[in-house]
């Protein structure tokens, strides 16, 4: 038996090599054969960094970690998902499904491609959403499982740090409102206050006033759904770490909506409010008398 040339390899066998150094940095030491199969071992040498996001529209690419981690994002009908693996993880990509790699710095990976004649599609809308993803962010986002325990960041430790951010944010629900209410009504026995002592001639300037409270119980109601948006989407977070348990019921309960939860019971309130106050800022404005009188009644001498 003897050696074979790579250019015996390429002419009986059309299997050639194309090694590169990527813009990335990644080092790529290819063997590509005619039939669009390839083997790349990928060499991630310093920082981690991303590659570029594509698809394919029959290959697959199966991927092996030798040393290090990467992560392997999809955009799928259910939107994005990263999964980390590290060394003896083996997966593969889906046909027709945008994906991206990041690898880790210090790692190795070997890359088969194969079922199907070699193309390459980019993908901006995922390359968009993955390369601003700097390292503790898609760490962050990503699935682990037992495998994934090397990295220091274990499914327990994700979840404790979830559960922080949900206290927090069920925190902001109460909390919110009490701030919100308390200034606001302050406010408003200002409002009363000067309609009591301000001539009608002056009304104008009350209407400013009570217009400005307006805005306040509005931004009040929306900082409340703002903060109950986030809060249940990361309570669905939690609700996908665990198998059964507080976040599982969660859930059930907030399918069943037997009952108004808390802040819709809170932004139904501020509208309310709001709305109230429009009505008297535009009577204050246009001075209609029957409405006005409400406020300027107590007030001595005051005109009829």
């Amino acid at each position: 038996m003897g050696n074979l040339s790579d250019q015996d390899a390429a002419d009986k066998f059309g299997v050639r090599t194309d090694h590169d150094i990527m813009p990335n940095g990644e080092v790529r030491l290819r063997l590509v054969s005619d039939d669009g199969s390839a083997y790349i071992k990928t060499l991630r040498p310093s920082a981690g960094a991303w590659q570029n996001s594509h698809s394919h529209k029959s290959l697959v690419e199966t991927y092996v970690v030798q040393s290090g981690w990467m992560a392997l994002a999809a955009l799928t009908n259910d939107g994005l998902k990263i999964t980390v693996h590290t060394p003896g993880a083996l997966v593969s990509t889906e046909p027709n499904v945008a994906h991206n790699v990041y690898l880790a710095a210090d790692s190795v990976i070997h890359t088969i491609k194969h079922g199907g004649a070699a193309d390459w599609t980019p993908h901006p809308e995922l390359n968009a959403l993955t390369t601003a993803l700097t390292e503790p962010e898609l760490l962050a986002r990503a699935a682990f499982s037992a495998a994934a325990k090397p990295l220091g960041v274990s499914v327990d430790q994700r979840y404790a740090s979830y559960v922080e951010i949900y206290d927090n944010m069920d925190n902001l629900i109460w909390l919110v409102p009490g701030f919100v209410l308390t200034a606001g009504l302050s406010a408003l026995g200002l409002v009363v206050e000067l309609a009591s002592r301000t001539p009608r001639e002056s009304a104008h300037m009350l209407g400013w006033l009570v217009l400005a409270l307006v805005i306040f119980f509005f931004m009040g109601g929306y900082s409340v759904m703002r903060i109950r948006h986030h809060h249940t989407m990361m309570g669905r977070q939690l609700r996908a770490l665990e198998v059964t348990g507080y976040f599982s019921e969660r859930e059930k309960s907030l399918n069943a909506r037997y009952l108004p939860s808390a802040p819709h019971l809170f932004m139904t309130l501020f509208y309310v409010l709001a709305a109230v106050l429009l009505v008297a800022s535009l009577a204050l404005f246009a001075s209609w008398g029957g409405f006005l009188d409400l406020f300027t009644a107590a007030a001595p001498g005051a005109a009829t």
